[in-house]
């Protein structure tokens, strides 16, 4: 819609001189624009030639324009155009724009003293201009400007071509100067440049930026396509684990403006790394990526910014009074990306695994990792895992893991190993939360494990019964159960040891412990508080039968017995209690049993002795009497 429109024009004819001064208020839907225009200028149009002169121009757009506001744009200067035959000239134009786009306020000037493109020549002055960006304590300028030149519409040439840019945030300060030398020919809107270079400095706090971009230029904007050859770069920059990061690259890339598709080749380092990278675009807005990507091996550890504390980020080591670090999967929400990665050897978060493989896709707030396969601690791991840009995000888990080392992944991924043994894990599970104490805290799911000569650390069940028995020696009636505390040294050794879990809210529910060791056999119910990593449990344990002098006097006494353990209290000091009076009970349950058994057999052999001699005067011989004598 157009309201308080002012137009004054004089007369308007094809080729005849003229001029206009018009202000309205423009407004519209799509886009969106409410502004004010206002602009004059002395014209003449030869429509059927496509020639179009403006001499005086002075306009002016106050408003917003699309996702423009409070702008305010202004066009000065002379133009003589014939955009189908690619010929202008161009002189005293400037314009200067003011305004902000989304969070980011924007200042832009350019200044064009003479630019001309003729049948014959063409001929430019000195083209300069500078922007600034701004957007909370982050600020971009950059100056740009092309020296005079000179040449033909088939074959021209600007000797340098100059950007420097300046980014300033907080402690970051970075510079970054674009050079190089362009020729061309706009009749075939071909362009090219034997060596375009971006060459960085500056520093981030005490950390160096550094390092330089070289490549050709090759532009086709009839076929809109351009490419870059022959890239090579070197950069050092800072590293968000601490120190600075060396990065190094050679490769080539290819764009095609009109499909909006970008494809690109990498070889190079990072570090210690060795990257093989295939990276492209198959759209640009909304932007969709892909990638191909095999690395050597990287310690991805090595790029994770530190917490505070000190011993913050070692294993086993929290920050004590650091808050959490909120967990931000915002950037989910606008990615679009697909590819696979192959990693030679990993380690994240501590944990280390070999020939890694898996399929990515991210869309819609929404990754995706299928097909996740490595070798991991002696043993092989499969499955897939996700992770939703919800509020809070939300994560789903599926792996098996078979021949593992649990010992030792945990060792490594917890600072603490809690139980040991090689076996089989399979998990199930998905979680939400803001932070990782309220990812553990919501934990759902299904979890079982299969172990075989290994042990449970915490607690040593068979010194607490042998404590016990010791103790039972000196039983005058009821004695109150006997508890301890267990100390992270102690443990209980298995041969083989099995259970299925249900979790549900941070707390992994179990109703079949089965564990077997040359002394025990142990079986149970309990739960698991992950969140509070805490132990509720019942252990009933089974001296074995078999025994044979093994484990001291104390278990040969308890042989064939049950004894309930109560195991509870945190990971770190785990609390136990042997049921005194139930054991006592049990011992002498056994001693009646085995008197009965004592008993049982007496009775039988007088009932089998008895029933002998009643069976020889049934079917026996009676002896003969002797003859008398005569």
């Amino acid at each position: 819609d157009i309201a308080d429109l002012n137009l004054d024009t004089g007369r308007i004819a094809d080729g005849a001189k003229s001029d206009f001064d018009i202000q309205a208020i423009i407004t519209a839907d799509k886009p969106q624009a409410k502004a004010s225009v206002r602009a004059k200028s002395d014209f003449q149009f030869e429509l059927e030639q496509k020639h179009y002169v403006l001499n005086g121009l002075d306009a002016e757009i106050k408003g917003s324009l699309g996702d423009l506001r409070d702008a305010d744009i202004r066009l000065k200067g002379n133009a003589d155009l014939k955009p189908q035959a690619r010929r202008i000239a161009l002189e005293g134009l400037s314009l200067v724009a003011k305004g902000k786009r989304a969070a980011q306020d924007f200042d832009v000037k350019v200044d064009i003293p003479k630019l001309a493109v003729t049948d014959k020549d063409v001929a430019g002055g000195k083209v300069s201009g500078n922007v600034k960006l701004a957007e909370g304590p982050r600020t971009m300028t950059a100056d740009f400007s092309v020296p005079s030149f000179e040449g033909s519409p088939q074959a021209f040439k600007i000797a340098a071509l100059n950007l420097d840019a300046v980014i300033k945030e907080a402690q970051l300060e970075a510079k970054a100067k674009i050079s190089g030398a362009v020729s061309g020919d706009i009749d075939k809107l071909l362009f090219t440049s034997p060596q375009l270079k971006l060459a960085l400095d500056g520093k981030q706090g005490d950390k160096a930026i550094s390092g330089t971009l070289t490549t050709p230029l090759q532009a086709d904007l009839k076929a809109q396509t351009i490419r870059l050859p022959a890239i090579a770069a070197a950069f050092t920059l800072p590293n968000p684990g601490g120190g600075t990061l060396k990065l190094n690259a050679n490769g080539q890339a290819t764009t095609d403006l009109n499909k909006q598709t970008l494809s690109s080749a990498l070889k190079g380092t990072l570090d210690e790394s060795s990257f093989d990278i295939k990276f492209g675009l198959t759209k640009f807005s909304p932007a969709a990526y892909t990638f191909d990507a095999a690395i050597d091996r990287i310690d991805a550890d090595r790029y994770r910014s530190k917490p505070a504390s000190a011993d913050a980020g070692k294993p086993g080591k929290p920050a004590a009074d650091a808050p959490e670090s909120p967990i931000d999967l915002s950037a989910l929400k606008t990615l679009n990306a697909s590819g696979k990665m192959r990693i030679g050897a990993l380690k994240v978060a501590n944990i280390k695994a070999s020939n890694v493989r898996f399929d990515l896709h991210a869309a819609k707030g929404r990754l995706e990792i299928n097909g996740l396969s490595a070798a991991l601690y002696g043993g092989k791991v499969a499955g897939n895992l996700s992770a939703a840009a919800t509020t809070p995000p939300r994560f789903t888990l599926r792996q098996n893991l078979s021949g593992i080392a649990v010992g030792n992944l945990l060792k490594d991924a917890m600072g603490k190993d809690p139980i040991d043994g090689k076996g089989n894990v399979q998990l199930d599970v998905q979680t939400q939360g803001a932070t990782a104490s309220q990812l553990k805290k919501a934990l759902d799911g299904n979890a079982r494990l299969e172990l075989r000569d290994g042990s449970v650390r915490g607690v040593n069940i068979a010194k607490s019964l042998r404590d016990a028995k010791a103790r039972l020696n000196a039983l005058r009636g009821n004695e109150a159960p006997q508890s301890g505390t267990a100390s992270t040294e102690e443990k209980t050794d298995f041969s083989e040891l099995s259970g299925s879990f249900r979790i549900a809210n941070g707390v992994a529910h179990n109703e079949d412990l089965s564990m077997k060791s040359p002394l025990l056999r142990l079986g149970g119910s309990g739960d698991v508080n992950l969140g509070q990593d805490r132990l509720d449990y019942l252990v009933k344990a089974t001296v074995v039968q078999t025994l044979q002098g093994q484990g001291g006097p104390e278990l040969q006494a308890l042989k064939g017995l049950t004894v309930p353990v109560r195991l509870s209290g945190p990971f770190t000091a785990i609390g136990w209690k042997v049921d005194f009076a139930g054991l006592a009970s049990g011992i002498a349950k056994q001693k009646i049993d085995e008197k009965k058994e004592e008993v049982r057999g007496k009775v039988k052999e007088k009932i089998q002795e008895e029933l002998g001699d009643r069976l020889k005067g049934l079917f026996g011989t009676k002896k003969p009497a002797e003859p008398t004598q005569p």
